[in-house]
């Protein structure tokens, strides 16, 4: 996760994103809380918006470190 370099090879997380999306429906729909999956689906979308959308999912670490 130090890596500077987060290749999208597997999934993208423009890919990631719709995946989450497509789940916080269902999960709303069926009244499960998604509080959690908004707050990740928020970092995602920060990321995507700075030019970070063909980055894996691991480029999210980048976004819950601390800082300084």
């Amino acid at each position: 996760m130090d890596q500077v370099v987060y290749p999208g090879e597997g999934t993208t997380l423009i890919s990631n994103m719709t995946s989450m999306e497509h789940i916080i429906h269902v999960s709303e729909h069926h009244g499960i809380d998604s509080s959690v999956l908004n707050a990740a689906k928020a970092i995602a979308q920060r990321a995507i918006h700075t030019g970070q959308g063909e980055d894996s999912f691991s480029r999210l670490v980048k976004y819950n470190r601390p800082t300084a």
